[in-house]
Formats: C-alpha cells, sequence, structure tokens
C-alpha cells in the first residue's frame, strides 16, 4: 500500500492509449479498408478493446466518462472481477453512435 502510485498507474494506462494511437497511424485501417476489409476491422477491433480496458482502468479517477465511454462500446453493465481485463468482450459487428466527443476541443 505505501508504494501505491496512482499517478504512475494512470501514466501507464496513458502510454497504452498513446501506443494505441501510434499503432493506429502506422496501420492506417481506413486505407486498408480499401483493399482489405477484414484486416482494417481486426486493427480497429483491437484498437475498441484496448479503450474498453483503458476505460475500466480510468474509472476510479475518471467515474462519469469513462462510464460514458463504455457505455458507447456496448459495455454499460460493470465486468465481473475476472473479466475485467479479459480480451474480446465488445461483440464484433455492434451499432456505432455518432455521439458528440467526451472531451471536445477547447476553442480560444
Amino acid at each position: 500500500v505505501d508504494d501505491l502510485s496512482l499517478q504512475a498507474a494512470i501514466g501507464s494506462v496513458v502510454e497504452l492509449l498513446t501506443m494505441t494511437n501510434q499503432y493506429l497511424d502506422k496501420i492506417a485501417p481506413w486505407k486498408t479498408a480499401k483493399e482489405d476489409l477484414e484486416s482494417a476491422g481486426e486493427s480497429l477491433y483491437a484498437a475498441l478493446e484496448v479503450l474498453r480496458i483503458s476505460a475500466i482502468l480510468l474509472s476510479p479517477v475518471m467515474p462519469t466518462k469513462m462510464g460514458e465511454l463504455l457505455a458507447r462500446l456496448g459495455q454499460e453493465e460493470q465486468p465481473n472481477l475476472d473479466q475485467v481485463l479479459k480480451w474480446g468482450l465488445i461483440e464484433p459487428g455492434g451499432p456505432i453512435k455518432n455521439l458528440p466527443p467526451l472531451f471536445p476541443r477547447i476553442e480560444n
């Protein structure tokens, strides 16, 4: 308990999200979809699973926003503790909702 570092834990999740963004930039599924729709779908699915797991990990420090993100991913119910980090809980082919951004850009 003495070594609990909330800042380091949050930083690790942010690093995972940054790496996922870099992965998407490199793979460019929006371009791949023109030639290989299945591969593009797999890349996007992986990114969605990272978002889902990250939202669960960040829920204690951002409960409202992460709850909204999980709902958008079709994960309204809190998973069992043994499923929290389990891969593949998002149902493939689920609907995508066109909603405003969770974190809108601040205009100057």
